[in-house]
């Protein structure tokens, strides 16, 4: 089974290929997100690692624009759409995994 770093490079790697999929990816990432909605820092910290890696090329490689449009895509629908939620009754009203999620934006 492939750890959850290992899931994000492939979704990442898939996403420089073309635009085209995007919309199939964007689905598959934001399942993968909400899956780890309890631990968003140590998602963010495995999506960040490989992203970093495109910001380093600075020529205007296609491969490079796709990834870049494709984690603005994923910024924009995660934080247009609801925090998921959670099963445990402490946290009801109190708000703080939407700061968690809210503030890495």
């Amino acid at each position: 089974m492939a750890t959850l770093s290992e899931k994000i490079v492939q979704i990442l790697t898939e996403s420089q290929s073309s635009a085209h999929s995007h919309q199939k990816l964007l689905k598959s990432l934001q399942a993968l997100h909400d899956q780890h909605a309890d631990e968003l820092e140590a998602f963010f910290a495995a999506y960040f690692k490989p992203f970093s890696n495109a910001l380093v090329v600075f020529k205007r490689e296609p491969t490079v624009q796709r990834v870049i449009e494709f984690t603005a895509k994923f910024a924009i629908s995660t934080a247009s759409s609801p925090p998921p939620e959670k099963s445990d009754s402490s946290t009801s009203g109190s708000g703080e995994a939407g700061q968690t999620h809210e503030t890495f934006y």
